[in-house]
Formats: structure tokens, C-alpha cells, sequence
């Protein structure tokens, strides 16, 4: 009998063992991509903070030297441990370069883990920049300053669940809890700080951690929003000195743009097959022609987008709540590579379309104006066709003033130009004092903006698509009596 129980406790201790040692080796094992049994042990997150995942991500799969976060959920007990979560982790080089995107689901009750890495070719919603204030490590000091355990017991939420989303944009004037000079964030009641008593958001993008019951934070009544002190505040979405005013991103195949320095994001839709195709014909890799989109400056104004081979005008006359595809009647016996578009106003429109330059031929180009919003266009011959001079840049002051520059040739630094103040039927050529413009331009190859400010013309020349030297003439009248203003650097397009 003894030695029955002896062995029986000896099969008992051995099958104990075998399940350790399955638990340790399935828990040391390479993640794979999809789902995974796993188990995370009670895991305090205020405690633990981001840099206790990473260190669990990285013992169980290879990730990019640098992690940036996107976005993070995770349910938490009143304890503060963490339950399900969702993150989603953007990976550069220590040049600073983005690589590639991760996420990692982990189901709590269920102990499985979903990975997506290389293979699921995740892509964000929002442009890969290099953002200091989205670094794991910086995220993770501002996670432990929120006090998750001591708060928790000031409210009575059904549940509890802690957000993070880059560049978070609260409302003007909504309750947000700011750390100010202290080491930790206070705690309070939820109706202290819905009176506005720790702080009021201004209206722009912040670090934002968000305490919230629910399954979405987006749609969640109870929040409290922490406003962290950024990393650095010029890496923040909205800020001019780093973003341009209006710009627009391509991620796999969908592209948005802004007009608020990435504060906030329009959808164009646009077709996978035609972004393809368009991106195809540009050769430009994730790159659009600066000059063949247009976004208003008024929020419920035009955006227009040219697309395609032919091309085709995307068109929306209220910020992108309804669109029309208008295909234009214009051969040019070769591909127009050159496009540009603009608006002077909700009605007044200009279209500017040119080939390349091949022997033989020569180039083409055409101009085509609208007075019915872009619905439908006019077309106009343009000086110098079927020349060398290709068409570079095109601008218009109203719907009768406009400026045009065409290249000089290869041996040429700046464009010649043209301007005309009948609409587009005849132009005279404009003669700047391109010698006193300062050393630091070593070239300009178009016209950029035409305005009219305080009893002054002010004329912008600029470069290519990937620099970013402007200079500025001034005039009073708009004869050939302009005076070099200035020169300087522009913010430019961040390709993704």
C-alpha cells in the first residue's frame, strides 16, 4: 500500500513537473504570427509600465532597435493590474528611420496572444515621422506618474481601462489633468475634474493618457484625460515650425490630407488600383507632385486631387463629404507629367498641364481655367510651346492675375517667368533682379504663390520636390519694379 501511494505521488510530482516545464518552454518559445498560447502574469502596469512589454516582447520575438508607440489599450483591475490589452508599436533604425509596424493582442481570460509583425505588414493611420514623444521609454516614465490604483478608488466607473493615442487633439475648453511641475499626477473625484479645476485643454495636439470605462474611448462618457509635458513639443502634430500647413500622406494604399499641420486628417478616396497606377506613373515612390493637389484654406472648402495616367480630377466642393470624378478633354500627344491646380476662390479655378521635353517633339503645355468650382474647365494656349521651356510652376493672384515659370535649361539656375492680368490670354514676360539674390540659393526652378498684402505684391519662388529654399520679391504695381525681400527655408513634404 505504501508503495502504492509512493508511486502515485511519484506519477503525481512527474506530471506536475511535465506541466512546469510545458508552461516554461511554451512561454519561452519564438511568438509566431497569429495566435499563440501565452500567459502574462499579474502584470501592474503603473508599476511595470511599458518598458516590462517591451522586455517580454523582445525575449520572444526580433523587433526594430527603437519602438515608437501608435496606440495602447488595456483594461485595468481596480488593483491596477493589467488585463486585455492592444498595442501597436512602430519600429525605426537608430538612424531614425521607420521600418516597420507591430501589434500585440493578448486576451487575458483565454491567455492567447495575437502578434502581427512582418509578414501582416501592419500600417498606421497616421505618417511615419519620428516622433520623440511616442519612444517606449518616454511613455513609459510619464505611464507612472498617473497614480492608477490610488485614483481608481476615487471613482465608481463599471470598469476601467487606460488609452494612449499619438498625437491625441482634445476639444477646446475640455477637462484634461496637467502634472504642471510635480512628480506625479493628483488624484481626485470624477466631478473635480469635470469643473475644469486640474486644467483645460486648448484645442491642440497633446500627450494624452486617458482613464476611461468602456469598450471605446472614443465613444466613453467617463475619461480623464492626463495631459503629459511633451518630450519635445515641435515633434507634436500641429506645430509650424516642423509640419507643413497643408500636406497629405500615402500609407499602403490610402492617402489623407491636412490642412491644419497634421493636427487633423481628410480621407481621399481614391481606389487602390488608381493610387497604384498614379504612384506608378510618378515614379516618385510614396510621392505625389507637390502642385497636383490642392486643399482650401477654409474648412468646408474645395479639395481637388489629379490622379491617373490621363489624368482625372478627384473633386470635393465641401471638405470631402461628397466627391465627383471629372475626366478632362485634354491630348497632349504625350504623357502630362506636369500638373498643377489651384483655386483663387470657391469658383475661380486654374489647371495647368505640360510633358516632358524629348527631341524632335518638344514639349507641350496647356492652361485651362473654371468659373463653376472645377466642374468645368476652359482651356487656354500658354506661351512657349513646343519649345524646351517646359512648364514648372504656375500661380494665380484672382481670377485674372497669374504668374508663370517654365525652365530656362540645363544650364540655367532660375526659370523664366510670366505674367498676365487678363485672365491667361496673352503674357508678358516678368524680369526680377535675380542678381541680388543671396548666395545661400544656388537655384530656383518655379513660382510658387502670388499675393496681396498691405498695399504690396509679394512673389514666392521655390525649388524641386525635395528641397526647401524659398525667396520672396516685393512690388508695388506689378511692373518690373520689384525688389529681392528675402530668402528662406520652408518646411517640406515628409514622404509616408
Amino acid at each position: 500500500m505504501k508503495k502504492q501511494v509512493k508511486y502515485l505521488g511519484l506519477i503525481v510530482l512527474s506530471i506536475i513537473a511535465f506541466l512546469l516545464l510545458f508552461k516554461f518552454v511554451n512561454n519561452n518559445k519564438p511568438f509566431s504570427e497569429g495566435d499563440q498560447k501565452f500567459t502574462i502574469r499579474k502584470y501592474n502596469l503603473q508599476q511595470q509600465g511599458f518598458k516590462g512589454l517591451e522586455e517580454i516582447f523582445r525575449t520572444h520575438t526580433e523587433l526594430s532597435s527603437i519602438l515608437l508607440i501608435d496606440t495602447f489599450d488595456g483594461d485595468i483591475s481596480k488593483d491596477g493590474t493589467l488585463g486585455n490589452f492592444n498595442i501597436v508599436l512602430s519600429g525605426y533604425n537608430n538612424s531614425k528611420e521607420y521600418l516597420q509596424s507591430y501589434r500585440f493582442i493578448y486576451n487575458s481570460k483565454k491567455k492567447i496572444l495575437n502578434y502581427a509583425g512582418p509578414k501582416s505588414n501592419i500600417k498606421s493611420t497616421l505618417p511615419q515621422i519620428y516622433n520623440e514623444n511616442n519612444e517606449i521609454s518616454f511613455l513609459d516614465t510619464q505611464l507612472k506618474m498617473i497614480p492608477i490604483k490610488e485614483q481608481i478608488e476615487k471613482l465608481d466607473f463599471p470598469s476601467y481601462s487606460i488609452g494612449y493615442n499619438s498625437n491625441t487633439k482634445p476639444l477646446e475648453g475640455e477637462p484634461i489633468v496637467n502634472i504642471n511641475n510635480n512628480d506625479k499626477f493628483p488624484t481626485f473625484t470624477f466631478d473635480e475634474y469635470k469643473s475644469g479645476k486640474y486644467g483645460k485643454s486648448n484645442g491642440h495636439t497633446s500627450v494624452i493618457f486617458s482613464l476611461y470605462s468602456g469598450s471605446s474611448l472614443a465613444l466613453s462618457e467617463n475619461k480623464i484625460m492626463y495631459n503629459c509635458i511633451p518630450a519635445n513639443s515641435e515633434s507634436l502634430s500641429g506645430n509650424k515650425n516642423n509640419f507643413m500647413k497643408k500636406d497629405y500622406y500615402i500609407n499602403g494604399y490610402k492617402i489623407k490630407i491636412t490642412r491644419d499641420y497634421g493636427e487633423t486628417w481628410i480621407d481621399i478616396p481614391i481606389s487602390e488600383e488608381n493610387l497604384s497606377s498614379t504612384l506608378e506613373f510618378y515614379r516618385l515612390g510614396i510621392e505625389i507632385p507637390p502642385d497636383s493637389y490642392y486643399i482650401s484654406d477654409n474648412p468646408g472648402g474645395i479639395i481637388a486631387l489629379l490622379y491617373g495616367e490621363s489624368p482625372t480630377l478627384l473633386l470635393s466642393k465641401n471638405d470631402g463629404n461628397n466627391w465627383n470624378n471629372i475626366k478632362l478633354d485634354i491630348n497632349l500627344e504625350k504623357p502630362i507629367t506636369r500638373r498643377i491646380i489651384g483655386f483663387t476662390d470657391e469658383i475661380n479655378g486654374y489647371l495647368a498641364l505640360g510633358t516632358d521635353w524629348s527631341m524632335g517633339s518638344g514639349e507641350a503645355k496647356i492652361l485651362c481655367l473654371t468659373d463653376d468650382g472645377g466642374l468645368t474647365w476652359n482651356q487656354k494656349e500658354l506661351p512657349l510651346s513646343n519649345t524646351s521651356s517646359t512648364l514648372t510652376g504656375i500661380t494665380f493672384l484672382d481670377n485674372t492675375i497669374g504668374v508663370l515659370s517654365l525652365d530656362s535649361g540645363m544650364d540655367e539656375k532660375f526659370p523664366k517667368l510670366f505674367i498676365s492680368n487678363n485672365k491667361g490670354d496673352s503674357w508678358n514676360e516678368l524680369n526680377l533682379p535675380l542678381d541680388k539674390i543671396t548666395e545661400d540659393v544656388s537655384y530656383l526652378s518655379k513660382v510658387d504663390s502670388l499675393t496681396y498684402e498691405n498695399g504690396m505684391y509679394k512673389l514666392v519662388l521655390g525649388q524641386d520636390l525635395n528641397n526647401n529654399k524659398k525667396v520672396v520679391f516685393e512690388s508695388k504695381d506689378l511692373s518690373n519694379d520689384w525688389i529681392f525681400k528675402e530668402s528662406y527655408e520652408a518646411v517640406i513634404h515628409y514622404p509616408g
